[in-house]
């Protein structure tokens, strides 16, 4: 996957109805990097961000980001990144 595509599905019309969304793409991040990958992790007032996006993207399906998408991840400070 590239990172134009990720980023051109992340920023579709999707649908955030997705519950346990904070879970479910920690989970799907954490499949991709395996033991190979270390996700780093940063913490903000209401924000996460955690591993290398391009890192991940490179790696991930295009469901995985479409998935991601849907549980309102998103792209930012090179990092996968989402609201508490």
């Amino acid at each position: 996957m590239t990172v134009e595509k990720a980023q051109e599905i992340l920023t579709s019309d999707v649908d955030y109805s997705a519950k346990n969304a904070f879970a479910k793409g920690v989970k799907i991040l954490a499949e991709v990097a395996g033991d190979s990958i270390d996700l780093a992790t940063s913490l903000g007032h209401d924000q996460i961000w955690i591993g290398n996006f391009e890192e991940l993207v490179a790696i991930m399906t295009e469901d995985q980001v479409e998935t991601m998408a849907s549980l309102n991840w998103f792209e930012d400070e090179d990092s996968w990144s989402r609201y508490s």
